[in-house]
Order: structure tokens, then sequence, then C-alpha cells
């Protein structure tokens, strides 16, 4: 083990700022090293500009993080995207190949709608999932119109197999929860929680949607339509969800324990 080595663990800004604005940026260092870090440099580049700063009077042992919030905010001024490199500095470093991450900020030109997605995971077989239900209508009723509720469910017969099987991977058991895909394996007394945390996120598009239904061919077509607030590359995606409410049946599965 090398006596002096830092790696960058995390880094993290505000990914989308109305313009003008700016972004923060923060992350958290890890000593790799065997000697206590007690001073570093963290420094970010945008623009081609290079911002500085010092972390001094630290006592970071060998293993431990340090969490930082970077003194100089990103300054959005354009609809555009800013690509954002943050790295490192320790003094006899041996590892440069850890020091560096990369994230973007987007300045938007307005401020689009958020709304928040709670997929709870549930079943008829489950005694306890009635919980789950009561926390999810009162999600729906306090926050309607910016809540999105979708009861996913399993081993019962309104399972949709390829919906369980997601969500089977995400948690640990019934009745449980994601909110937005980011806070994960929720339990339902949390939503109200984990909605007040995502329902501040800002989006980069307003998602518009209708539907018609063909009564005799039964078929729905959905047009769905996304309005960017920002120039933004990679992979996003339109993900559509049918809701069906009040599902009836005869026997005795559709009965909930």
């Amino acid at each position: 083990q090398a006596a002096n080595a830092a790696r960058l663990k995390v880094v993290t800004a505000d990914q989308y700022i109305v313009v003008p604005g700016s972004s923060t940026v923060s992350g958290t260092i890890q000593n790799v090293g065997a000697s206590a870090i007690t001073t570093a440099d963290i420094k970010y580049e945008v623009g081609g500009n290079t911002y500085s700063q010092t972390l001094s009077g630290l006592n970071v042992a060998s293993g431990a993080t340090y969490n930082f919030t970077h003194n100089t905010p990103i300054n959005v001024a354009s609809p555009m995207m800013y690509p954002v490199k943050v790295w490192v500095e320790l003094a006899n470093d041996a590892d440069h190949t850890d020091d560096t991450l990369s994230t973007f900020v987007s300045g938007l030109t307005f401020l689009p709608t958020k709304r928040v997605l709670v997929e709870e995971a549930t079943g008829t077989w489950c005694g306890y999932c009635p919980r789950g239900a009561v926390y999810t209508e009162q999600i729906d009723t306090v926050h309607l119109d910016q809540a999105i509720v979708v009861a996913v469910h399993n081993g019962d017969p309104m399972t949709n197999a390829i919906y369980d099987a997601g969500m089977g991977s995400l948690i640990s058991g019934y009745p449980s929860g994601l909110v937005d895909r980011k806070s994960n394996d929720v339990d339902p007394s949390n939503f109200e929680t984990a909605y007040s945390e995502r329902i501040l996120d800002v989006s980069p598009a307003d998602v518009g949607v209708s539907a018609t239904f063909n009564s005799t061919t039964r078929q729905v077509d959905v047009a769905v339509s996304a309005t960017f607030a920002a120039d933004l590359t990679g992979d996003y995606r339109l993900n559509c969800i049918l809701v069906e409410d009040d599902v009836t049946g005869t026997s005795s599965t559709y009965a909930q324990t």
C-alpha cells in the first residue's frame, strides 16, 4: 500500500438549472493510502476554466472518506449542456487512475412540471399488503396530479409477469416500493418522506399524454409527447404504464389476505 493515495469516489452536481443560475459541485474522496490525508485540492474544469479549492486541516484516516462541497459554484448562463470534470490532487499521490470523475449540468429554458412515480409491490396473498394500500392511497389523495401511483402485483391473478420480475429484483419484501426509481426498497410508511425528497428534483422535460379507446377492438392508442427544456445527449426513454383500477374476479386468489 502506497503511503499517499487519494481516490475521488463520488461526484454530484445539480444537473438541471433554469438559466441564469448556478450548480454546486459536491463529492466524496477516499483515502486509499497508508498515511492520513491532512490536505488536498479539489478541482473542476468546465468551459475551459479550472476552479480550485484547498481542503486543509483534515484528518482522513486510511480507508476513511471525506465529503466536500466546492466553494465555487458552476455558472450556468446559457441553455446548453456543460460537461464537468472533477478531480482530487494529493501531494505524492502514487496512483492517478482514480483521481477523476465526470458529470454534466444542463441549463434549462424553463422549469418543467415535476411529478413523482410511486410503484408499490403488492399481492393478494400478502397479509401485510393492505398497509401498503393505505399509504399509497394517502399519497394519491394528498398529492393529486403530482404523484403517479402504481400497484405492481405479485403471485395473484393481477400479476404482470414482466413488470413483477423487474420490481422483484429491486425490493426485499412485500409491501415495499420504488419512488422515481431513485429511492428503492422503500417501506410504504416512508413513501411520504421519499416523495418529499423526489418532488424537489428537476425534470429536463415536460411530458404530455393522451389516449383513445376503441370499445369494439378494445385497442388503446396512446400519444406521448416530450417538450425538452435543455439540450441533452445520452439514452433517454419514454415509458408508458397502463393502470387498471377496481379489478375483480371470482376465484379465491382475487380476495385480499
